[in-house]
């Protein structure tokens, strides 16, 4: 197994144990159920002198539940809550982090 297959193996584990179940809207129009995304709603956010400037609330999404991410995409969770994606802040080999909103 190498590295790779390892980092997808937990980071679809941590997705799954604390993430939130959602369907995600690309799009083109189609949708995705079953998707666990994590959503963390107090990132902190610093500014250049390493002080705190605010928080702001992101999500992770698994590459592969959604291979390409569009801003202004949107998923919805498991009670109803839908967010709009703003930008994407941080890739990794396994995951999108994004800004959302809540719609």
């Amino acid at each position: 197994m190498s590295i790779k297959d390892i980092l997808i193996s937990a980071s679809g584990i941590v997705n799954s144990v604390l993430g939130v179940e959602c369907s995600y809207t690309h799009s083109d129009g189609g949708t995705t159920d079953g998707i666990n995304i994590t959503i963390d709603r107090n990132k902190m956010v610093k500014d250049d002198m390493g002080m705190i400037a605010g928080y702001r609330v992101e999500a992770s999404i698994l590459k592969s539940d959604v291979p390409k991410i569009y801003n202004n995409e949107s998923f919805t969770d498991d009670e109803g809550v839908t967010f709009k994606i703003t930008q994407v802040t941080k890739e990794t080999k396994t995951k999108w982090y994004v800004d959302i909103v809540e719609v």
